[in-house]
């Protein structure tokens, strides 16, 4: 059995004719997988747009929900206790050869991290790789990403950076592919254009649009010699029960046929190594559902903004903020990260209800943080006058705080006259 797993980091599908009917003009990548025939899922998608996690998920079948991978810096390993495909392989005494970027050894475990090849140069590994039975080759290309982050990723360089990106898969050509029993040529995630990255100070919820969480995916058994679409919706990970499947030597197992998808990411605009997941997105063959809780409670500087929703429609291409619907939070209380921020958000939104009534009762007025008139009214012990009225409401008979009320109200009213 000789498998290959051909990795192409942040690939953006919507602008490959396989995907998208509105492009004419075909790069290397199209024509290449029309020769090799295969099936090509058209309808894949990450649940977390970032190469750490996503081949996390890939690797160990589960996604960031519901593994330890969930924060951009975590480690997945050796903390996550689920066999990978590595695991897997070397059980069944597999042969593991790696061509990957060597400053990205990391996203491997550690006990294969010796079968990284130190060679850069793809030709030269591909001369020299001699395969074996029982053989799993990795070749992880960088090309794509390099090109785009350095030679300004944007609408009139995609097609250079296409076709450069096709200039390494002529190296991997037919003849090498046909050598391989099965073959896996996928990515990771999108990327946004530098453009539409200046947006999401303002847009934060196409953090998860399909520019990022989409990915490519496809899969030649050998033999194949026609090109299948199809249009399943799943995710990247769900490949991870067909490869086991191959490298167990046992019946190739069915892809899972879903019927959403639940994806998460960081606030990519402010991300830092220790961000938590604040944007979810729910997906269906019909919509993609966003929603974000990026300063959404509000802070000194900022005062909390509507709660909304985004909505995709991927029928007819278009997109527009609604109301959140219920019953698609209720699915996406599926996912722990979500319920945990969700029930954080919601704490707090009833917190700043119950002050921004509370202020109207006591006569504050003005657009400032709560704790303040206006202006910050601070004290010794850093409580405002507002906290302490608050705290007043709370623990004192009913009598008592209306008394303090028309007190502070008669102080407000005196120092605006005056």
């Amino acid at each position: 059995m000789k498998i290959l797993m051909l990795f192409i980091d942040a690939l953006r599908v919507d602008k490959l004719s396989l995907f998208n009917n509105e492009i004419k003009n075909e790069v290397y990548l199209d024509k290449y997988i029309r020769e090799l025939g295969g099936e090509l899922f058209n309808n894949c998608f990450t649940s977390s747009p970032d190469t750490y996690r996503s081949l996390a998920s890939l690797f160990t079948g589960k996604n960031s929900d519901v593994s330890n991978c969930n924060s951009y810096s975590k480690p997945l390993f050796p903390f996550c206790e689920s066999k990978t495909i590595w695991d897997i392989a070397l059980q069944n005494n597999f042969y593991i050869d790696i061509f990957h970027p060597i400053f990205e050894n990391y996203i491997f475990p550690k006990k294969i991290q010796n079968n990284i090849s130190k060679e850069i140069n793809i030709r030269h590994f591909k001369n020299n790789l001699k395969l074996k039975n029982n053989h799993l080759v990795w070749i992880g290309l960088d090309d794509f990403r390099h090109y785009s982050y350095y030679d300004k990723y944007n609408h009139k360089n995609i097609f250079k950076n296409l076709n450069k990106l096709g200039d390494v898969l002529k190296i991997l050509n037919k003849e090498f592919i046909d050598e391989f029993d099965h073959v896996f040529i996928f990515s990771d995630h999108g990327i946004l254009f530098d453009n539409e990255f200046l947006k999401l100070s303002a847009k934060k919820f196409e953090i998860l649009d399909e520019k990022r969480t989409q990915v490519f995916l496809f899969y030649k058994q050998k033999n194949d010699d026609y090109l299948k679409i199809n249009n399943n919706l799943l995710y990247l990970s769900d490949m991870y029960e067909v490869i086991i499947s191959l490298l167990a030597e046992k019946k190739v197992r069915k892809i899972k046929k879903r019927e959403y998808l639940l994806v998460e990411d960081m606030d990519f605009s402010s991300m830092n190594l220790t961000s938590k997941p604040v944007v979810y997105s729910l997906i269906t063959n019909k919509y993609i559902y966003i929603r974000s809780f990026i300063q959404k409670i509000g802070t000194i500087y900022n005062k909390p903004e509507d709660d909304k929703a985004y909505y995709i429609d991927r029928i007819n291409n278009t997109r527009f903020y609604i109301q959140p619907d219920k019953n698609k939070d209720n699915i996406m209380f599926t996912n722990q990260n979500f319920l945990d921020i969700y029930k954080i958000y919601y704490f707090w939104m009833k917190k700043n209800t119950e002050n921004i009534k509370l202020k109207k009762e006591i006569g504050i007025v003005g657009d400032g943080d709560l704790n303040s008139f206006g202006e910050i009214i601070t004290h010794k012990n850093e409580f405002s006058l507002f906290n302490i009225i608050k705290l007043i409401k709370l623990l004192m008979p009913p009598i008592f705080y209306q008394n303090i009320k028309k007190l502070i109200k008669f102080i407000l009213l005196k120092k605006t006259k005056g």
